[in-house]
């Protein structure tokens, strides 16, 4: 049975510092569950909408991530969220 695991944090525009921090967090996670499907989440819309705009990527919310990973066909009960968030 397939396993889902979004990887949530509250995101960053600054382009070196995703992928000092959170790209290599994220990286380490999914070599160590290579049968899990992970999923790169941010908690903050006003990020997810600048980097769209300023990049034109476009990153998961938390609510667009469950759901993509239901649609794969991941039962709800098989998905798991990580904060990333520090203090």
């Amino acid at each position: 049975m397939k396993k889902g695991l979004i990887l949530a944090s509250f995101g960053t525009t600054h382009i070196d510092t995703r992928e000092k921090a959170i790209e290599n967090i994220e990286k380490a996670i999914a070599d160590h569950f290579p049968d899990v499907n992970c999923l790169r989440c941010f908690t903050s819309r006003i990020v997810v909408k600048r980097i769209k705009e300023n990049e034109g990527i476009s990153i998961f919310n938390e609510k667009e991530a469950i759901q993509a990973l239901l649609d794969s066909g991941i039962q709800e009960e098989d998905i798991y969220i990580q904060p990333l968030h520090m203090i």
